[in-house]
């Protein structure tokens, strides 16, 4: 599978979604596709906070660093 890691350059931010990954595949393996799940990673004394999403084809890292737009937010299923 291949790993992304989207909208960040900074190192820091980097490692913080490589561990978070790592996490991520030592837990759910490929399984558990879609859903996000949100990795709290402490890094240099740093707190981080990655999104983390499966697909068939890679895993995703986001790293979660200001305020985010409603649309991105997700919520439960509705009835």
């Amino acid at each position: 599978m291949k790993i992304m890691i989207e909208g960040d350059t900074e190192h820091a931010h980097l490692v913080a979604a490589s561990k978070a990954i790592d996490e991520h595949k030592k837990k759910y393996g490929t399984g558990n596709k879609y859903p996000p799940f949100t990795y709290c990673v402490r890094y240099r004394k740093r707190l981080f906070q990655v999104e983390v999403t499966n697909s068939n084809k890679y895993h995703l890292a986001h790293v979660i660093t200001g305020h985010r737009e409603l649309t991105k937010v997700h919520y439960g299923e509705r009835d």
